[in-house]
């Protein structure tokens, strides 16, 4: 293999190594100090902090003037199972 092919080869591997490196890192999730509610009357959803700009938050209700976090008692059922 010629001095130049090698030359090549190993800018490659570095390239991919760090462009992978790069890919792998963890978004960096931005919290608030005081959680913000986005709500109509008595339903509403709770940012607690920003993922790539996007929001990150629950889906609360209002009870007797306090927003509670709102659990789903939907379940998943088999496709199947008839």
């Amino acid at each position: 293999m010629s001095r130049r092919t090698c030359v090549v080869v190993l800018l490659a591997s570095l390239l991919s190594a760090v462009s992978g490196a790069l890919l792998a890192q963890q978004p960096k999730i931005q919290p608030f100090t005081e959680p913000v509610v986005l709500a109509g009357p008595d339903v509403g959803f709770r940012i607690e902090s920003y993922e790539r700009g996007k929001p990150v938050g629950t889906l609360v209700v209002r009870l007797n003037g306090r927003w509670v976090e709102a659990r789903s008692a939907m379940q998943a059922v088999p496709l199947g199972s008839r």
